[in-house]
């Protein structure tokens, strides 16, 4: 697995990127290119966390969602999910790009 990085899409959060190399790809997509996204407001400060599921069409970007769960005192973490994403280009290797 990778190392947290600065988001590419979001300042004041971090992306982790990593591979998906389990999930099989259809034709004419880079065998091993479908990547998971998972981003988070900065270093986490709480010890308690949600996870919040996405993916569609667009990469996570609800930050007023994020901050309304940072309030009570939980860290917030969005997945954007590589087998719907990747395929609609937000998603997809090199580990560096979520665009």
């Amino acid at each position: 697995m990778g190392e947290w990085s600065p988001d590419t899409e979001l300042d004041g959060y971090e992306q982790l990127v990593f591979l998906l190399p389990e999930e099989p790809t259809y034709a004419l997509e880079p065998e091993n290119s479908l990547v998971a996204t998972l981003v988070r407001h900065d270093a986490p400060r709480y010890p308690s966390a949600l996870l919040y599921l996405h993916g569609w069409k667009d990469y996570f970007f609800q930050t007023h969602l994020a901050d309304e769960i940072d309030g009570p005192g939980y860290d917030f973490y969005a997945l954007d999910l590589a087998a719907t994403a990747a395929r609609c280009g937000l998603s997809s290797s090199p580990a560096t790009s979520r665009t």
